[in-house]
């Protein structure tokens, strides 16, 4: 269910992720490479977030200045397929910006 895919993803998405081998490229240069990283084990590990990379993909500026915010989880993420609710943004947080979560 829900609880076991969001269980996953917090234990198994991580900055010591190694880089999978089918893996796809990173698509943005200012994307940091562990939050590619967790963004590919979120869409693996969570039905929800099965469209996430090509969302991030196709929306290389909107994705950036979210991702430049100082307060990025008080902002709603460029989303256009996805409604998060308070447990999908968290995790979307801590794929990307894991230095919000301090």
């Amino acid at each position: 269910g829900i609880v076991d895919d969001l269980q996953a993803a917090l234990s198994r998405c991580g900055a010591a992720l190694d880089y999978p081998a089918a893996a796809p490229r990173k698509p943005h240069a200012w994307l940091p490479e562990a939050g590619w990283l967790n963004l590919i084990c979120l869409a693996s590990s969570v039905p929800h977030f099965r469209n996430l990379l090509d969302e991030l993909s196709r929306g290389d500026s909107k994705w950036k200045a979210w991702w430049e915010k100082e307060a990025p989880e008080l902002e709603d993420p460029p989303l256009t397929e996805l409604e998060l609710d308070p447990f999908h943004r968290l995790l979307l947080i801590r794929a990307l910006r894991e230095d919000r979560l301090a």
